[in-house]
């Protein structure tokens, strides 16, 4: 389990690197490294490469593949999308659907949604060969300079 939280500058503020064994053994893997590769045009991973250390001081390189996303804030309940936030009582029996054309770039409200939100990617992990799949979560909204990105604007080249 990796979780990173870091400052427009790449300070970290939050991290957890962990290995959970299947007999309940739990191993800090330090303070790892992450390069993230996004698509072109976007702030959207395509992959990233989580580079830590096992307790034996051994090199752990965990690959990660994007499989496919949700965008959180487009009728999920999370970010900016008015019509569906948490806990908002719609009535006895409410029941609504919304469709959301995530590939078009050119309404604000889905480039808030795809772009400067959560995306939560089916990822497909590889490890010394071996493969398994889970959840790669993933944000990155405003000035982050490690990445390449100036300012909100920016974008992947």
């Amino acid at each position: 389990m990796f979780i990173a939280q870091e400052d427009a500058d790449g300070l970290r503020t939050l991290n957890d690197a962990l290995r959970i064994w299947p007999d309940g053994r739990v191993e800090p893997l330090g303070y790892p490294k992450y390069d993230i590769n996004y698509r072109s045009g976007t702030r959207i991973p395509e992959s990233a490469t989580i580079t830590a250390q096992a307790a034996d001081g051994s090199p752990l390189v965990v690959e990660v593949e994007c499989l496919g996303h949700v965008a959180l804030s487009a009728g999920c309940g999370y970010g900016p999308d008015p019509q569906w936030t948490h806990g908002v009582w719609r009535g006895r029996d409410w029941i609504e659907t919304a469709t959301y054309d995530l590939t078009n770039q050119s309404d604000p409200g889905i480039m808030i949604a795809t772009q400067y939100s959560i995306l939560d990617h089916v990822g497909k992990a590889t490890l010394d060969g071996k493969v398994g799949y889970g959840l790669f979560e993933h944000s990155c909204a405003g000035r982050h300079t490690p990445s390449g990105f100036a300012n909100g604007g920016s974008m992947a080249p």
